[in-house]
C-alpha cells in the first residue's frame, strides 16, 4: 500500500531495497519495472548521493539521509530516539507511528522533495561530538582517570 502511494505521488526514479528474498519476489510480482531493485548489493551512500527523498521502515539509512540534507521518513510502530533528536535539531527527519500519518506524509514529500532539502552545516555545530563526552566521562571516572592523567 505505501509503495503504491509512493508510485502515484513520485515521478522519480524509485529504488527499493528489500530485506528479504520474498520481500524481493512479492515487489518483484506486484510493481515489477516500475520500481529498480538492485540485483546485488550497493554502497549506500552512493544512492544517498543521487536521492532527492528517502523513505523507509528502519531508522539508520534515514538518520543518515537526513544528516546529509536529504528528507528522509520513517514509518515504524514506535518513536526512536535518534530520529526525535534530530528533528528536534532541525534535521529534515520525519518519523510516523500510523499507517494514515505515514500516507500523508508521503503525499508532503513526495509533492516536492527539494522544499524539504536542508543544508545540515550549520545544524552540526550544535552537536558535542560523542567522542568529547566519552573523554570527559573517563576524566572524571576515579579509576579511569587516573590512566589517562
Amino acid at each position: 500500500e505505501l509503495l503504491e502511494e509512493i508510485l502515484t505521488n513520485y515521478t522519480g526514479q524509485i529504488y527499493v531495497l528489500p530485506r528479504y528474498p520474498q520481500q524481493k519476489e512479492a515487489i518483484k510480482q506486484q510493481f515489477g519495472p516500475r520500481v529498480f531493485m538492485p540485483k546485488k548489493g550497493i554502497f549506500f551512500m552512493d544512492l544517498l548521493s543521487k536521492a532527492e527523498l528517502v523513505i523507509t521502515g528502519g531508522g539508520t539509512m534515514a538518520r543518515e539521509a537526513a544528516l546529509l540534507g536529504i528528507p528522509s521518513l520513517t514509518y515504524f510502530w514506535r518513536h526512536l530516539e535518534p530520529q526525535v533528536f534530530l528533528e528536534e535539531m532541525g534535521f529534515p527527519s520525519f518519523s510516523t507511528q500510523t499507517l494514515e500519518d505515514t500516507i500523508r506524509t508521503i503525499r508532503k514529500l513526495c509533492a516536492n522533495p527539494s522544499n524539504y532539502w536542508k543544508d545540515t552545516a550549520k545544524l552540526f555545530t550544535k552537536i558535542q561530538k560523542p567522542g568529547d563526552i566519552l573523554l570527559e566521562v573517563l576524566r572524571t571516572d576515579k579509576k579511569l582517570g587516573k590512566l589517562l592523567s
